[in-house]
């Protein structure tokens, strides 16, 4: 039996990092996380997923006036509100906590050079660090997964299953991390470790249960809830239900072809090469980490509507088993060296930054949520109660002024999907409200954010009388009605309007 690359069984010691490995380590760390914390303040926050946690960790911390999105996975907005408004160096954290636990496996499984050659994918992955500038559950659940597969590899079972547990309580689509992990402990010979595997779930899992369980009566409801919007409840609100099975199959190949094939490639050496290794930690790393990122595709097909971003966290798997198995096998055959090295370099040019991240970027520094966040301190001198109607993103209002926001509709607005949202039109917008507009005439300007494209953002007193209200708005207001029955967006109520009111003119 080949014992090679794991270090518990080998009879030599590792080769010690020198100064240099060190120095290059400390270099990429470094780079890593002053990008990373950098490229967080040139997002404004824009995403859905964003503005939700964001106004999910406000409730969290006291704004209970804010509504909490119980849809959502509980860990990452706990952390956002555990951070306060140092979020974001916890995200630069999160992601070079990826670097530095890619170089601790490859580390223990191949050389110091190797080990390097993955940090440095990590820092240069453009898909991380795209995902590292956004406040959404990506990377952290990248992170727990590397850890896990660390703490897999040096048999630390209980902590296992409380980062499994973790992983679920961050994103629902890792619910699939318990098989995939009882999969792995059986097919290596390990069932006996299994008990405490669910030991360590069962206390890291209890604590959000019972909470659960006093807020909604059901320890499971959040996720049910969760499922049943996006398997059933999109449609019902009048977006299309689409399950292309087929849509990552394409997604995939046509973005990272390397990665694709050092998948299919590492497959089939765990097939053929089982007998050889399987009792090593090299064994247990890439098949866990295969497994893993297996078993995430499955919940995808199952639920809509789908996101190539839920691939993001595959690729540090697929990496790193490919790595693993490339360094094992030019142990073994020298000759492998020639075929598997290039095909990494060429995966690591394919995963690289492209000329669309720089339009991202640009796209965020130029979008009216700058406004809105420079509008931020105006808003916030007015009492905690205050209601907010804003023509650009009601949640972004949510969010970062933690002010209660009401969506104002017209033909051009900077909401995202509202579904049972509060909506009203600008012309519905009551006397003395406080309001975020395009519009100079709306009402008495209070403070004005200019820097976008689309012109100065108004935060205004809102009065009707002497004011100059935008004509298409009226031609909205005329065509709204039967015009939004069966759509994503039903018709527009009132100020004042009682539901039946509102059927009625439906």
């Amino acid at each position: 039996m080949d014992t090679a690359l794991d270090p518990a069984k080998c009879l030599t010691p590792r080769p010690a990092l020198r100064p240099f490995h060190w120095a290059v380590l400390g270099i990429l760390l470094y780079v890593d996380l002053v990008v990373t914390y950098l490229s967080l303040y040139l997002n404004p926050v824009i995403g859905w997923d964003e503005n939700v946690y964001l106004t999910n960790a406000a409730h969290l911390r006291g704004y209970d006036r804010l509504s909490y999105a119980h849809l959502r996975p509980p860990l990452f907005p706990l952390l956002l509100a555990m951070s306060g408004d140092c979020y974001r160096v916890m995200l630069a954290g999160v992601h070079t906590g990826i670097v530095l636990t890619m170089f601790c496996l490859l580390r223990r499984m191949a050389s110091p050079a190797v080990a390097l050659f993955g940090a440095a994918l990590m820092v240069l992955c453009g898909d991380l660090r795209f995902f590292g500038m956004l406040v959404m559950t990506e990377t952290l659940s990248t992170l727990l997964l590397l850890v896990l597969i660390l703490a897999l590899v040096h048999r630390k079972t209980l902590i296992v299953g409380v980062l499994a547990a973790l992983l679920s309580m961050n994103h629902w689509q890792m619910l699939v991390v318990f098989p995939a992990i009882a999969s792995t402990y059986m097919l290596t010979g390990r069932a006996k470790c299994l008990p405490r595997f669910v030991a360590g779930v069962s206390i890291t899992i209890a604590p959000f249960a019972f909470a659960s369980i006093i807020a909604y009566g059901n320890p499971l409801y959040p996720i049910l809830a969760n499922f049943a919007l996006n398997a059933f409840g999109h449609a019902e609100h009048g977006i299309p239900k689409v399950n292309d099975i087929d849509f990552y199959w394409r997604t995939l190949p046509g973005t990272h072809a390397p990665l694709v094939a050092a998948f299919v490639v590492s497959c089939g050496v765990l097939v053929v090469q089982w007998r050889r290794f399987r009792e090593t930690g090299a064994y247990i790393l890439c098949l866990s980490a295969i497994l893993l990122a297996t078993g995430q595709l499955v919940p995808m097909h199952i639920v809509t509507p789908k996101d190539g971003r839920f691939l993001v966290p595959l690729i540090p798997l697929v990496v790193l088993a490919a790595v693993v198995l490339a360094a094992r096998g030019a142990r073994r055959f020298p000759w492998v060296s020639r075929l598997a090295w290039p095909a990494l370099a060429v995966g690591v040019i394919g995963a690289m930054p492209s000329r669309n991240m720089l339009w991202e970027i640009s796209d965020r520094v130029n979008d009216p949520m700058a406004q809105v966040i420079e509008l931020i301190p105006s808003i916030e001198k007015f009492p905690a109660d205050t209601l907010v109607y804003t023509d650009v993103n009601d949640l972004a209002v949510m969010s970062h002024a933690r002010r209660n926001a009401i969506a104002v509709i017209g033909t051009d607005n900077g909401h995202f999907n509202l579904l049972s949202r509060t909506r009203v039109a600008a012309i519905d917008v009551p006397d003395g409200a406080l309001y975020l507009t395009w519009t100079l005439g709306a009402g008495e300007v209070l403070a004005r954010a200019d820097g976008n494209y689309r012109g100065p953002l108004y935060l205004v007193r809102r009065e009707h009388l002497n004011s100059k209200a935008p004509t298409d708005d009226m031609a909205f207001r005329e065509k709204r009605g039967k015009a939004f029955i069966g759509s994503a967006d039903p018709p527009i109520k009132r100020a004042g309007e009682s539901r039946t009111d509102l059927l009625r003119r439906g």
